[in-house]
């Protein structure tokens, strides 16, 4: 379930566009994951604690203010399948919005604005 061929085609032109997140659309995410994640039954699940790592680290970017650093790079939605293998309701949004969010931190405008100016470009 992964956010990596995702493209809207245009209908008047036939052109492909990749949606591309906003910082305000990873936090309605991130806040939606936060209720869902006390309501998932996750205590003996041995995915939980990497997950929730890098769900952390997701909240922690999403939390600076003004020029944020690189996104962390989130790599654990593999797990995510064995994670939540019932097909509940809650499972299901969760799958979908942490893959959204793991893959909107890296495609959001705002996480490639400190990249630019480390590297000399101003």
């Amino acid at each position: 379930m992964g956010l990596d061929n995702v493209a809207v085609q245009w209908p008047r032109t036939g052109r492909f566009y990749e949606p591309v997140p906003t910082v305000e659309s990873l936090e309605a995410c991130f806040a939606s994951i936060e209720s869902l994640w006390g309501m998932a039954d996750l205590k003996l699940k041995w995915q939980a604690p990497i997950v929730r790592g890098e769900l952390d680290a997701c909240g922690r970017w999403l939390a600076e203010k003004g020029e944020r650093a690189e996104p962390y790079v989130c790599t654990s939605a593999p797990l995510l399948p064995s994670l939540f293998p019932q097909r509940t309701v809650i499972g299901e949004r969760l799958k979908f919005q942490i893959t959204f969010l793991f893959a909107g931190m890296v495609r959001c405008p705002a996480s490639h604005r400190r990249s630019s100016t480390s590297l000399g470009t101003p």
